[in-house]
């Protein structure tokens, strides 16, 4: 749903009074006060907003970036900076919409009607998004509406007129242990390691020593500033001279397939990266003419078991270097084949000429001849090969793709990959493993996935899937679960919005110790937006514990759900990533939510602080209706994990949707996605036979689930690092 047209007030000051006004489009204005045009109140994206009846008691929208309401007097209260707007006056006059991208001095100006990026002439090089407007160099620039799709090209720029900075201070700066910022803009501090959020709002912020990311999101500009502490203010950095140091490592190959390698350099620590069959590569930015203790580690797959780790004095010099590792005596049958409980890696050396170690060569199987890719139901992708052969027996073949192992597959000749995306190029690599434990050399093939096609006039679609001891959990998952204003509060829930348009839980039911049926665990759950928009995206894909969902463009970022049901508890797993591939990091409010509404007697039962009363710092919460009969099962809904996770819950509420009841969660978190990378959030649903069963259940949920655990599974090392509302 677009939201209304957000103008600035016409001469309004930060703190003036708004009432029914008239409006008008001031180019290059960021917005800092809600706004009023006919029945609808807007606001900026710079915040949490509640909507209540002029004495506070009436709640009359929360959350997103707009409300309709009738003609009156309302409070509006921004949760995020603590602000409140009192004696809002709402008439039914409406005002004109702006529409064009506008030019007024350096500032590139545009309406609310979708999310825009400012790029250079020929597109090379992205200078704003999101927000409403843009300041800019003088020159030429393209404008785009990523919503619509509309293209400005050949926006002129001139020279501008230098604007008074406003009241305090004219750009960031640190004054001991405070970072203070000028007026001109919504401001957060981040902690430059962690991403944690410091401070959002105000005009200054109190830190402790470190390093901090300062991030103006009005206008998309951000820098990063060193505090020291009271009185200090901001030192310099020292000029330290650097040189680039590549290292090439080199084990056998039939054992580079379950390996992660790190090197550390003094306090300097550098992970290495795979390149192809047996090679990893590290580079670094070190400093010239230093000797430092160089050592280099190598883990099992796993990262949890160290295999093997060497030491040596490393010496920089004042060029760039290149070196060469090699470890040649792992050996053949994970890592200990005689037997004496100590890794065959006894020796490992760095210098300008490889060192090799009692270079064996292991007879392995022959090579698959070939690696043939078919695709189906739109980009899922199917790989079929022909038989390798050896002196013992093939028991097996390792499957990689884009260089992360992929699937180990006992005597098959196919592997069907249902987890691949439209237009991406994947390159699959497969290995034959003999019963010795030996590879053969590796056989590649690349295949490109066609572009998602559009679905239109289609009814939601529903996948059911099922998980737990013998199945006994079932859960109804949807692409059409959406609400009738948009929002997570306000509306009702509705199915009229067709395919793609909101991914979600439509229902579960539990199988009981008895026997019977518990079904009706909620109505519509599991429902994300982000920056105010509903997550959708057509049904792509189904199995019997997976239901996979079209990505989709929201707020500058690609966004992907998959719904899984673990296959040894009544568990489902919500695991969503936000890929952004612009060149500026992007800043996502996220609103997840779920609507209890079983039926009139569903309860809190109990949360993760030990009370009824769900606040923030609750990860975790149980849910029931108490049904002297069969009933509904308990139902526990896990937020975050335990630990320092980048991202926590900062605001929620238990009023969501309508649909049955209002009852439910709404939590929000905040989410930095840098450029060029991707962040996931994972979520849990559990149902359990009773609230007492569910307490002990909810037991799991007070660790962080690692590689290999059910809770995870299917997941990678790779995926579990990128996941923020955990602990990883």
């Amino acid at each position: 749903m677009k939201n209304a047209t957000r103008s600035p007030a016409c001469g309004l000051s930060r703190s003036a009074l708004i009432s029914g006004c008239s409006l008008c489009f001031l180019a290059g204005s960021a917005l800092a006060n809600p706004t009023v045009n006919g029945t609808t109140i807007s606001w900026p994206d710079d915040g949490w907003y509640q909507v209540q009846s002029v004495d506070g008691v009436d709640t009359i929208c929360s959350g997103g970036r707009s409300c309709e309401v009738s003609p009156g007097t309302y409070l509006i209260i921004n949760h995020t900076t603590g602000q409140r707007f009192s004696d809002v006056t709402v008439s039914d006059t409406l005002v004109p919409e702006p529409t064009g991208v506008v030019v007024s001095g350096g500032t590139i100006s545009w309406p609310d009607d979708g999310w825009y990026q400012v790029q250079t002439a020929g597109g090379s090089r992205s200078i704003c998004n999101g927000g409403s407007f843009c300041d800019v160099e003088p020159g030429e620039y393209l404008v785009i509406n990523h919503t619509s799709g509309e293209r400005f090209d050949d926006i002129l720029v001139g020279d501008s007129t230098p604007v008074a900075p406003a009241p305090g201070v004219a750009s960031v700066t640190v004054d001991g242990a405070t970072i203070r910022w000028p007026d001109n803009g919504w401001y957060q501090v981040q902690d430059s390691e962690s991403f944690v959020s410091i401070c959002e709002g105000g005009l200054s912020c109190e830190v402790v020593p470190g390093s901090y990311f300062v991030i103006n999101h009005t206008s998309g500009t951000r820098q990063t500033v060193a505090v020291e502490g009271a009185g200090g203010g901001t030192a310099p950095p020292a000029e330290t001279a650097t040189v680039q140091v590549n290292f090439e490592i080199t084990v056998p190959f039939i054992v580079s397939n379950a390996l992660q390698v790190q090197l550390s350099w003094g306090e300097t620590r550098l992970t290495a990266a795979w390149l192809i069959d047996e090679s990893w590569a590290v580079a670094g930015e070190l400093a010239a003419d230093t000797e430092q203790p160089l050592s280099i580690t190598f883990f099992d797959d796993n990262g949890g078991i160290v295999l093997a780790t060497a030491e040596t004095l490393f010496r920089t010099s004042s060029v760039d270097q290149d070196f060469q590792i090699t470890a040649d005596q792992f050996d053949s049958e994970r890592w200990d084949s005689d037997g004496d409980g100590t890794s065959n890696l006894d020796e490992l050396r760095v210098g300008r000429d490889p060192y090799v170690l009692d270079e064996t060569d292991p007879t392995g199987p022959t090579q698959v001849t070939a690696l043939d890719i078919t695709t189906y139901s739109g980009f899922d992708l199917e790989l079929f090969w022909p038989r390798a052969s050896d002196d013992v027996v093939v028991v097996g073949y390792d499957i990689y793709r884009n260089g992360e192992v992929l699937v180990s597959m006992l005597d098959a000749l196919s592997y069907y990959d249902p987890t691949t995306e439209p237009e991406r190029e994947y390159v699959y690599t497969i290995y034959a493993v003999d019963n010795d434990g030996f590879r053969s050399l590796p056989t590649s093939a690349t295949a490109l996935t066609p572009a998602d096609q559009p679905v239109t006039g289609v009814s939601a679609q529903y996948a059911s899937v099922s998980g737990g001891e013998s199945n006994k959990a079932i859960w109804t998952i949807s692409d059409g679960l959406t609400t009738t204003n948009g929002s997570p509060t306000g509306g009702s829930c509705t199915t009229r919005g067709g395919a793609g348009s909101g991914i979600g839980v439509s229902d579960g039911s539990l199988i009981s110790e008895s026997g019977s049926r518990q079904g009706d665990a909620f109505d519509n759950a599991s429902l994300l937006w982000i920056n105010g928009e509903q997550v959708g995206g057509f049904l792509r894909a189904a199995s019997e514990s997976t239901s996979n969902y079209a990505t989709v463009p929201l707020s500058g970022l690609e966004v992907t759900v998959e719904y899984h049901s673990v296959s040894t508890s009544p568990t489902l797993r919500n695991y969503t990533t936000l890929r952004n591939d612009t060149g500026g990091d992007i800043f996502a409010v996220v609103n997840f939510v779920s609507n209890f509404g079983s039926d009139s007697g569903t309860i809190v039962h109990t949360t993760s602080s030990g009370d009824t009363t769900i606040g923030v710092d609750d990860r975790w919460i149980i849910t029931d209706d108490f049904s002297p009969s069969a009933g509904d099962p308990a139902n526990t809904l896990v937020l975050f994990g335990p630990g320092s996770p980048r991202s926590e819950v900062v605001f929620v509420e238990q009023t969501v949707f309508d649909c049955w009841t209002r009852d439910g969660v709404n939590a929000r978190m905040d989410v930095v996605i840098p450029a060029g990378a991707q962040r996931s959030l994972m979520f849990f649903h559990q149902l359990s036979d009773s609230s007492t069963e569910a307490d002990l259940q909810a037991l799991q949920f007070e660790t962080t689930p690692a590689v290999g655990s059910p809770l995870v599974e299917g997941l990678s090392a790779a995926q579990l690092s990128e996941i923020v509302n955990w602990d990883y």
